[in-house]
C-alpha cells in the first residue's frame, strides 16, 4: 500500500489513479466489513470522504526507501491536477528514476506548492504550466534535468534551491528573478559549465555550492553577500571572478581537488584572511 499524508486531516489513504483501482479497493473493503463488521464499518466511508477531498490535501509525503515490497508506482500525466491547495510534495528515495513511473509525462504541479521535495526527477524541465510563484524550497537531487525551466520566471519567495547529483544539468537555472534565494547547492553537476553574471547581483545568496562540478571552467561572477563557497574538486576550473577580492562577507572559500587553479600571490594572501581549506592546491 501507497500511503499518502493528507496533512490537514492526519490520514492515510490508497490513492486512486483509475476506475478501477478505485472498484478494487471498495471491492476489498466491502468483504472485510462482512468479514468483520465493527471494524471495518468506517472504513469505506473515510476512503470515499478522502477522495472527494482531493481539493483540500496539502501535503503528500511518499518514501519509498523502505516500502520493500513495492516496486513500481504508476502515476498519470494529470495526477496532481485537482490538488490546488498543495503545498508538500516530497518524493523520498533516489532510485525513484526506477520506481516512479509517468509514462505519459508529467504536466501539472499546483501553483500553491511552497516545498518540493523529489529525489530521482525523471524529468528534464519542470511541467511548463507550473509557475512556482509560491516555492520556498526545490530541492530535487539525483534528477534528470537539463533545464529546469525556460526563459526566466519570477520565483520571488524561493530561498533554496538543491539540485546536486543532476548529472546532466547543462545550465543552472535561471534565477535573475528570484531576489530572496539564499542558498544554491549544484553539487556533482558534471555537466555544469559556468556560473552566470547575474549571480553577483543575487544580494541574499550567502550559500554556493558547486563541490565536484567536473566540468565548471567560468564562475562569471561570486555574490556580493555571499558566506560560504564550496567548489571542491571542480577539476576545470582555472580561476575565479575579481570581485571576490571585495566579498566583505566571505568566510569560508574551499578549493581543494582544484588541479588546474592557477592561482597568484596576491590570491594566496587574499586567503590567508579567510577560513579555507588547501588541501591539494599544493
Amino acid at each position: 500500500m501507497v500511503g499518502l499524508l493528507i496533512a490537514q486531516r492526519h490520514y492515510y489513504i490508497r490513492w486512486p489513479e483509475s476506475r478501477l483501482i478505485d472498484e478494487v479497493v471498495q471491492d476489498i473493503i466491502k468483504k472485510l466489513q462482512l468479514m468483520s463488521p465493527r471494524r471495518w464499518s468506517s472504513c469505506l466511508y473515510v476512503y470515499d470522504k478522502a477522495i472527494s477531498a482531493t481539493a483540500k490535501i496539502e501535503g503528500i509525503s511518499v518514501d519509498m526507501s523502505w516500502s520493500s515490497g513495492l516496486t513500481e508506482l504508476y502515476l498519470s500525466p494529470t495526477a496532481f491536477k485537482k490538488m490546488v491547495n498543495l503545498r508538500i510534495l516530497k518524493f523520498r528515495n533516489r532510485f525513484l528514476k526506477r520506481k516512479l513511473q509517468f509514462r505519459q509525462g508529467l504536466r501539472f504541479l499546483p501553483d500553491a506548492l511552497r516545498y518540493l521535495y523529489w529525489d530521482g526527477y525523471p524529468f528534464e524541465s519542470l511541467p511548463l504550466e507550473f509557475s512556482g510563484k509560491n516555492l520556498v524550497e526545490l530541492k530535487m537531487q539525483y534528477s534528470n534535468v537539463k533545464q529546469l525551466w525556460e526563459g526566466i520566471q519570477c520565483f520571488e519567495n524561493l530561498k533554496a534551491i538543491d539540485l546536486s547529483y543532476s548529472e546532466q544539468l547543462i545550465q543552472v537555472p535561471d534565477l535573475s528573478q528570484a531576489p530572496n534565494i539564499e542558498s544554491v547547492t549544484l553539487s556533482y553537476c558534471v555537466c555544469l559549465r559556468e556560473v552566470p553574471l547575474y549571480f553577483g547581483g543575487l544580494e541574499k545568496l550567502t550559500s554556493l555550492n558547486l563541490k565536484g562540478c567536473s566540468s565548471l571552467d567560468e564562475v562569471s561572477a561570486l555574490p556580493e553577500n555571499v558566506i560560504n563557497v564550496n567548489l571542491k574538486r571542480c577539476e576545470s576550473l582555472k580561476s575565479l571572478p575579481s570581485n571576490i577580492y571585495t566579498l566583505k562577507s566571505l568566510r569560508r572559500l574551499e578549493l581543494a581537488g582544484c588541479s588546474k587553479f592557477d592561482y597568484s600571490k596576491k590570491f594566496l594572501e587574499f586567503l590567508d584572511n579567510l577560513k579555507h581549506n588547501l588541501e591539494n592546491l599544493n
